[in-house]
């Protein structure tokens, strides 16, 4: 079995690309994920979402929860030692703040999130 980073590294080296290749693979990853495919009813990428309010501003796709609720998610393809910024958490919570949107995910191919980006994803936990 091949290693996250080995998977990372197989990807398209255009970040455009990579990024888009990610978004079909989480879009996989939530219908097969042992987890998560007891959760998601129906998932579109964003170009596939029947309620979509425009171009992709930040919202990369959106899943029906088996309760009801929607979920936008955003996924970011980075190297593991980049990081997830202020700017791409505001972004995603700006565009995804709206009615019909009950819930936000973000997957991503790195751990590390900026101080000031996690204090915008998480305004209510310490830090």
């Amino acid at each position: 079995m091949a290693t996250f980073l080995e998977f990372y590294q197989s990807l398209d080296v255009d970040p455009l690309k990579r990024g888009k290749q990610f978004e079909h693979f989480t879009k996989w990853f939530l219908k097969n994920d042992p987890e998560w495919s007891t959760q998601v009813d129906q998932i579109w990428l964003w170009e596939e979402y029947p309620k979509r309010w425009g171009i992709d501003c930040g919202v990369d796709l959106v899943f029906q929860h088996k309760n009801g609720e929607t979920w936008a998610v955003q996924t970011k393809c980075y190297s593991h030692k980049q990081d997830i910024t202020k700017q791409d958490v505001d972004k995603f919570l700006s565009e995804s703040n709206r009615t019909g949107i009950d819930k936000r995910l973000l997957i991503a191919t790195t751990d590390r999130i900026g101080k000031n980006a996690n204090r915008s994803a998480n305004p209510k936990r310490k830090l």
